[in-house]
């Protein structure tokens, strides 16, 4: 649509699709969006609630919001009163299903030890913030630390957690196994398995460092390309 050559044409192709999909065009549109808290965002968003208005279109501004909760509320919009009804569209009813989802997959059994994310100073480190309320207290064997999680300077997003190391080859640790890291991939943290703990470890990594903070301690690589 957006290589169409002409408003006739862009018209001609929206009621192609509204055809082909058997949608109703009297029924008034809805969008929900939202914003991650990079500085483009605030003029990115204007310029897509103009767009909107401009089309008459009736949406829903839900602030700050990482990319799932997002596709949650959308979900959670188009089967709101159906019998597929997937949830509360709020961002509230997103921490409780997730909470309740994750409580189902333990089974009854209590986690342990401490899980440490690092958040990028990105939208994701004040909504990790909030989704722990909903999940198992540390008082009952689960610990998630949060660090970099600052979004008060749109500056710090990102800042000293882009890693470009291909691989990790070996732990100090002989109970961690290898994993590894695709260079084009951002950043931040990573999955590793835990042999002798049957557990799964986020580990997060900073730049300008030959080690990985792994649950609050700096465990040294063997090898590390930055």
């Amino acid at each position: 649509m957006a290589n169409l050559q002409s408003p006739e044409e862009v018209s001609e192709f929206y009621h192609k699709i509204a055809e082909q999909h058997k949608i109703d065009l009297t029924i008034p549109a809805r969008v929900v969006v939202a914003r991650d808290t990079r500085a483009s965002g605030a003029r990115l968003l204007s310029c897509v609630i103009d767009g909107l208005k401009g089309a008459g279109v009736e949406y829903k501004d839900f602030g700050f919001l990482t990319t799932p909760q997002l596709h949650y509320l959308v979900r959670c919009f188009n089967t709101e009163g159906t019998p597929d009804a997937y949830g509360v569209p709020s961002e509230e009813g997103y921490y409780q299903k997730y909470g309740d989802a994750f409580k189902r997959a333990l089974g009854g059994k209590k986690p342990s030890g401490a899980l440490t994310v690092d958040c990028a100073n990105g939208v994701g480190g004040p909504k990790l913030t909030q989704l722990i309320k909903y999940l198992p207290p540390a008082a009952e064997g689960l610990e998630i630390i949060v660090v970099n999680d600052d979004v008060i300077k749109p500056e710090s997003l990102n800042v000293d957690v882009r890693c470009t190391c291909e691989s990790v080859v070996a732990f100090t640790k002989p109970n961690l196994v290898r994993c590894g890291f695709r260079e084009d991939q951002p950043a931040g943290s990573s999955i590793f398995e835990d042999r002798t703990q049957r557990s799964l470890l986020l580990l997060g990594w900073r730049r300008r460092s030959s080690c990985l903070l792994l649950q609050g301690r700096e465990e040294r690589l063997s090898t590390l390309r930055w």
